[in-house]
């Protein structure tokens, strides 16, 4: 989108044009402001291939897509409201008694394009001039409440990004570097409710959490702040899984919301003993595939996800496996079993296991390669996370 359609926003807008004053002109303003950081973050980080800065592009162009979408749309419902006496009738209607001065008439004004001419092109209406371009109160209501959610809606996206960048840095979990991680977090929208965490305890053992917060945005991300945190507090002092899971179940029970709960995948990894145990709880399948021969194990949900139940209600059955050679363990939220393709079929937990185990390379690159394929430009319906652990008994060796 030009800086010249831009302009022609704020000049449509703005009754009677001063020098760019006007209520209008503070709408084309914001706009344009948006669409100079937007370029500006995905200038800045298009030659980084890192997980964080994909995600945070596949962010910005997603937030320039809308914004397009937005000027179209404004456009349209001002072509609307200078558009002769005859089809603005509609319009006017939403501003008589009985009738809303907000959304309704937003609606209206959107939904009344401008009649083809006798060759089937969009016809253009003249353009007015001065305060003709609107007429009476209700127009002003209209463009009153346009400039407002504008305004609200560009906050919140600053708000958002910036809750976004401190996400960002607390996002390479340390304590799994050993274990070759590899990991994919990419929000449905600007910020969102998965995440990684790592943790060891005194004696080396290492504790992971991968965790997918229900909902999306600002109230799922909080979530996550406050669970890394609780969790690296109880990993380091727990003697077992058991002892992570409850006493993070918990906490997240005094904090969250009884509407929110976390679906989470809890590893507890013994390099020395080369063993494995997994709790599953609302998440799908975790996979583990041997490197040796190819052979893969499944670990299914066996729990409710945390923060839901409590006292003894609340149980933790970790499922245990042995690793005597090296292999790859590979976790999932539901936003890569759910990936839609053009007919809204989900990709699902049995194609994800017949990717890693047909994947001749890394399993984390066939997921990925597969969910893109079957999304084919599409839109997520959740914020989606791979995780992916190397599994390596100590002493052995590659």
């Amino acid at each position: 989108m030009g800086m010249q359609l831009i302009s022609l926003l704020i000049a449509r807008i703005s009754y009677p044009p001063r020098d760019g004053q006007g209520p209008g002109a503070a709408t084309g303003r914001a706009i344009a402001a948006r669409h100079h950081r937007l370029l500006r973050i995905m200038t800045t980080i298009r030659d980084d291939n890192s997980p964080a800065a994909r995600a945070t592009l596949a962010s910005a162009t997603a937030s320039l897509d809308r914004l397009q979408h937005e000027v179209a749309a404004l456009r349209q419902a001002f072509v609307a409201m200078s558009a002769p006496p005859a089809d603005a009738a509609r319009a006017a209607d939403a501003g008589s008694p009985g009738h809303d001065d907000g959304e309704d008439a937003i609606d209206i004004a959107i939904a009344a394009p401008a009649a083809p001419d006798r060759q089937g092109r969009a016809a253009t209406r003249p353009a007015a001039t001065g305060g003709a371009a609107l007429r009476g109160a209700g127009d002003a209501a209209i463009l009153a409440r346009l400039e407002a959610l504008i305004a609200y809606r560009a906050d919140m996206e600053e708000q958002l990004h910036a809750a976004s960048e401190i996400m960002r840095r607390h996002d390479v979990p340390e304590a799994l570097s050993d274990c070759e991680l590899r990991y994919e977090v990419r929000p449905r929208e600007i910020i969102g409710g998965d995440f990684v965490v790592g943790e060891r305890n005194g004696d080396g053992t290492l504790y992971v959490l991968h965790g997918d917060f229900c909902g999306h945005r600002l109230l799922s991300a909080m979530g996550v702040l406050a669970a890394r945190d609780m969790f690296t507090s109880v990993a380091a002092r727990a003697a077992s899984l058991e002892e992570v899971a409850l006493g993070l179940n918990q906490r997240l029970r005094r904090l969250l919301p009884q509407e929110m709960f976390l679906a989470a995948n809890l590893f507890e990894i013994v390099p020395a003993r080369g063993a494995l145990r997994v709790w599953n709880a609302g998440m799908p399948e975790v996979l583990v595939r041997a490197d040796e021969g190819g052979s893969m194990q499944s670990f299914a949900s066996m729990a409710c996800p945390l923060g839901v139940l409590g006292g003894d209600a609340f149980r933790v059955a970790p499922q245990a496996c042995a690793f005597d050679e090296r292999a790859t363990l590979l976790s999932l939220s539901d936003g890569v079993t759910e990936a839609p393709d053009a007919a809204q079929r989900p990709l699902g937990s049995a194609r994800v296991a017949e990717i890693v185990a047909a994947a001749c390379g890394e399993p984390y690159d066939a997921v990925l390669a597969g969910v893109a394929g079957h999304l084919a430009g599409g839109d997520l319906r959740d914020d989606l996370s791979i995780v992916q652990l190397r599994l390596r008994p100590r002493g052995a060796v590659g």
